[in-house]
């Protein structure tokens, strides 16, 4: 069922990517539909990698947790290098491989998923105590936070904040929870209010007719 879940979605994001890149692609390559050909090949590329990783045991992962949030501390700094890195609408989140833009950040958000559950399953039973349960998955995240508000990429900063606080759910005293929640909305409020261009989306999103064409 979630092959088929991703399936559709796949399928459902190329077609709004001909639908919003035709006429973009005619500018650019005088053909509507390069940009949607690029992006079929982003799929099959994928669609390989999907099924090479499926066919590795997931307690190779889980054995080599720490080991990937290493390649992805190395992935994030790649992003930081003149010749590797690509600065695109005021951000450097992406590097160039073989022609290829990746974004190391997408990648990133797959690893801590596989490190903190690893970490909660190790420390299972001292996750209720503040130090195992909130400082040191705290570390991690923050260490992280800095290297992708460095790009700046404060939307996979969310997306990693969120995912820790889910995976806390189940095992962290309600109280410290509260207090994880209350100290990452007021961060995020923070970084919202103090950035111009974060304080444009958030405006643009509240009152989305106001500025259609811009």
């Amino acid at each position: 069922y979630i092959l088929f879940a991703v399936l559709a979605i796949v399928l459902f994001g190329a077609l709004m990517v001909y639908s919003t890149t035709a006429l973009r692609s005619i500018e650019v390559y005088n053909d509507s539909h390069k940009i949607f050909f690029k992006h079929i090949f982003s799929i099959i590329i994928g669609s390989i990698l999907f099924f090479l990783f499926s066919k590795i045991n997931p307690l190779f992962y889980q054995k080599h947790s720490f080991k990937l949030i290493i390649l992805g501390i190395f992935a994030l700094i790649l992003v930081r290098i003149p010749g590797i890195s690509h600065h695109s609408g005021g951000a450097t989140r992406w590097i160039n491989i073989f022609g290829f833009q990746f974004q190391p950040g997408e990648l990133v958000k797959l690893l801590l998923a596989i490190y903190f559950a690893t970490y909660i399953s190790r420390h299972h039973d001292k996750m209720r105590d503040f130090g195992k349960g909130i400082i040191n998955p705290f570390i991690v995240l923050a260490l992280f936070s800095l290297l992708l508000l460095s790009q700046p990429d404060f939307g996979s900063t969310a997306v990693i904040a969120i995912l820790l606080f889910v995976q806390l759910i189940t095992v962290v005293r309600l109280r410290y929870l509260t207090g994880l929640a209350l100290f990452g909305l007021l961060s995020g409020a923070i970084l919202i209010m103090t950035s111009t261009y974060r304080m444009k989306r958030i405006e643009s999103f509240l009152n989305p007719f106001e500025n259609s064409s811009g």
